[in-house]
C-alpha cells in the first residue's frame, strides 16, 4: 500500500521586513504491513505517529538497504540560529531537492539525463537546464537565483513584479563552504531515499511585502492570510498525488485557531469533511472524495512531525535568502547599515535608518514594509 504524507509550515509570519514563505514537503510511503482503508481513522493516525523517521530509514524489509537521514530534520529553530550562516540550511534543502529530482528521473550509473520539470526547482527564464548534480548545485549558489527558484515553484512571478530588492543583484553573497563538491551532494541525495519512504516534492509559496499587505485587505488579518496561503499550497500538492491514494496533510497550528472546517470547504472545495477532533492541541478532519481519503491535522508543535519539519527548513532557507537580498539592497544605499532579521523591533530600527534612502525611490512604503 502506498500513501502520501504532506507537511506544511511557514517562516517569516511575524516579520515586518522581507517575505513570508510557506512551504510543503511531499513524501510517498510504501507499507505492506497495513492498509489505511482497513483501519479505523484514529488507528490510522496513531499508527503513522508511531512511525519514527529513523526506524523507517533503518527498515529491514526483504531486500532493503539500511539508510540514515543525511541531516537533522527538525523545527528550523532547532537547526538554524541567526548569525551562523546558511551553510547547514543550504545543504539540507539542496540535497533534498536533488534527491527528489533523482527519484523523478532515474538513470543508469554514469549517465547524464535531461532533468524533467526543472522549472519547479530553479527556472531562471531561459532554456538552459542543468543536467547533473554539479550544474544543479551551481544553480543554487546565488542567493537571488535560489530565492527566485522558491518564488517561482508554485506562484510564477513576472520578474517586473518581483519585490524591489529581488531585482537587485545579491550575487556577491558568500557561497556555502561545500560549494565545489558535487559528489558530496549526490551522496547525500542518495541517503534521503529508502525502501519505504520516498521524497516526492518540495514546494514554496512566497508572499512579498506588497502581496502581504494586499492579502491583509483581502483576508482581513494576517492569520487568515497565513491559513489561505497554506491551504492553497497544500491543495496544489494534493493534486499531484496519485488518484486513489490515502493522503495525510499535517500543518503546524495557525495561531490560536481551533476550527478549520470552513477553510477546508473554501480552499479544497471539500464536501464538508468529518470532524475527527478539535482539542486544545490538535484539530483533525477526514475528507472522503470518491476513492480518496484525505486527513488534515493542525497541531501545536506540528514541526515534530517529519514532513512539517522539512517544510519548516525549506521555508526558513527561502526566508533567509530573501532577507539576504533585502539587507544587500539597503547596505548598498546606506554604508555601514547593520543587517536585520526583519522582525518587529529590529525592523523598526532598520526602517528608521532607511528613511533618507527611501525618499528618492519611486517605491511606496507598502512595497517595503508590512502593515501587520
Amino acid at each position: 500500500m502506498t500513501w502520501s504524507w504532506i507537511g506544511v509550515d511557514e517562516a517569516g509570519y511575524g516579520a515586518r521586513l522581507g517575505p513570508m514563505v510557506v512551504s510543503a514537503s511531499w513524501w510517498q510511503i510504501d507499507s505492506a504491513e497495513w492498509n489505511p482503508k482497513s483501519l479505523r481513522d484514529a488507528d490510522f493516525l496513531q499508527k503513522i505517529d508511531g512511525w519514527s523517521w529513523q526506524s523507517q530509514f533503518a527498515a529491514k524489509a526483504v531486500g532493503a538497504v539500511e539508510h540514515s537521514p543525511p541531516h537533522l530534520v527538525a523545527d528550523s529553530k532547532k537547526v538554524y540560529q541567526s548569525g551562523q550562516g546558511l551553510n547547514k540550511l543550504a545543504r539540507i534543502v539542496t540535497s533534498l531537492l536533488h534527491a527528489i529530482e533523482q527519484a523523478r528521473t532515474p538513470s543508469p550509473p554514469g549517465t547524464r539525463t535531461k532533468r524533467a520539470d526543472l522549472n519547479e526547482l530553479s527556472d531562471h527564464g531561459t532554456d538552459e537546464r542543468p543536467t547533473d548534480a554539479s550544474e544543479l548545485h551551481a544553480a543554487w549558489l546565488s542567493a537571488s537565483e535560489a530565492y527566485a527558484g522558491h518564488a517561482r515553484r508554485v506562484q510564477p512571478h513576472d520578474p517586473d513584479s518581483w519585490p524591489y530588492w529581488l531585482t537587485a543583484s545579491c550575487r556577491e553573497g558568500s557561497s556555502p563552504s561545500w560549494a565545489n563538491d558535487p559528489a558530496d551532494l549526490s551522496s547525500e541525495a542518495n541517503a534521503w531515499a529508502s525502501t519505504t519512504v520516498r521524497p516526492s516534492g518540495l514546494f514554496s509559496a512566497l508572499v512579498s511585502e506588497h502581496e502581504f499587505n494586499q492579502g491583509l485587505i483581502q483576508h482581513g488579518n494576517k492569520a487568515h492570510l497565513l491559513s489561505a496561503t497554506s491551504l492553497l499550497l497544500a491543495n496544489h500538492v494534493l493534486q499531484l498525488c496519485p488518484a486513489g491514494q490515502t493522503v495525510v496533510i499535517d500543518f503546524d497550528r495557525h495561531g490560536g485557531r481551533k476550527r478549520y472546517l470552513p477553510l477546508l470547504v473554501e480552499h479544497f472545495a471539500a464536501d464538508w469533511p468529518q470532524v475527527l477532533g478539535e482539542t486544545e492541541r490538535e484539530s483533525s478532519y477526514l475528507w472522503e472524495a470518491g476513492d480518496r481519503r484525505v486527513f488534515f491535522r493542525f497541531t501545536v508543535d506540528g514541526e515534530q512531525r517529519y514532513p512539517v519539519a522539512a517544510a519548516s527548513l525549506a521555508s526558513k532557507y527561502a526566508r533567509e535568502l530573501g532577507m539576504h537580498c533585502v539587507n544587500t539592497f539597503w547596505q548598498r544605499l546606506i554604508p555601514n547599515l547593520p543587517a536585520s532579521a526583519g522582525y518587529p523591533v529590529d525592523a523598526a530600527r532598520m526602517l528608521a535608518e532607511m528613511q533618507s534612502a527611501i525618499q528618492p525611490l519611486p517605491v511606496p512604503l507598502a512595497e517595503l514594509w508590512r502593515n501587520a
